[in-house]
């Protein structure tokens, strides 16, 4: 099947998740420069990109966040085209998004990554960030995050997300506090307070759950499978 230079493509997949929050970490790949070849993907091509899966989400879905590029562990000062190209793309997309643009060449950089990947930074992590690039202890391979450092990006995601208004933290009720109970009482069936719940009792449970020899098993079994083990928590 032949199609016209220049056709859009639309995935399904993309329609089907239209309306959820979205996160764009795109075209890096795009960017790479060769002095030696010919250069298709100057940085405004993949600038364009971006903002134009952007706009085709806004009018449906005001959650996208943005997320720049950073420096990977082999970009030395003498690659002057690599850093101004990462730089310009980051410039664009903070100018253009604001609070929805997450500069990650800068917070990888920070004390902050630290931090939040629960990581101690040797002292060739602290000269790469000197030199802007990505720490080797926060790194799969040379363009990759390892666990931590992807622990670290996710964490100051959901910062925003909070400092947005997209996400609340759920407010503990005491109703649905977890309370351990050990069912070492009586065996019989399963209902009531229990010992040191602070009044808490076990809810919708009378005739489906006994307690015999300090486990939780179903009643309406003649098996000994025990569904509850001690030490659990009752709502």
């Amino acid at each position: 099947m032949s199609v016209k230079t220049g056709s859009p493509f639309v995935p399904e997949l993309g329609e089907q998740y239209r309306g959820k929050l979205a996160l764009l970490w795109m075209g890096k790949n795009d960017l790479s420069y060769d002095p030696a070849t010919t250069d298709s993907n100057p940085p405004s091509v993949v600038i364009a990109r971006t903002d134009a899966t952007f706009d085709r989400l806004a009018p449906l879905i005001m959650r996208s966040l943005v997320l720049g590029y950073f420096l990977n562990q082999s970009v030395q000062w003498t690659d002057a085209e690599t850093r101004a190209r990462i730089a310009e793309v980051n410039a664009a997309h903070a100018a253009r998004y604001g609070d929805l643009f997450l500069d990650i060449q800068a917070f990888m950089v920070s004390p902050l990554i630290w931090e939040l990947a629960e990581v101690t930074p040797t002292a060739d992590d602290l000269a790469y960030q000197v030199d802007e690039r990505k720490p080797l202890s926060l790194s799969a391979d040379n363009a990759q995050f390892n666990a931590a450092g992807y622990l670290a990006i996710s964490r100051l995601i959901y910062q925003r997300l909070i400092e947005l208004g997209w996400y609340e933290e759920p407010t503990p009720d005491v109703a649905s506090l977890p309370v351990v109970d050990n069912f070492d009482r009586a065996n019989g069936p399963l209902a009531g307070t229990y010992p040191n719940s602070g009044g808490v009792r076990w809810v919708n449970m009378e005739g489906m759950y006994n307690i015999q020899e300090s486990k939780a098993i179903a009643a309406n079994t003649t098996s000994d499978t025990v569904l509850i083990e001690t030490g659990s928590a009752g709502c």
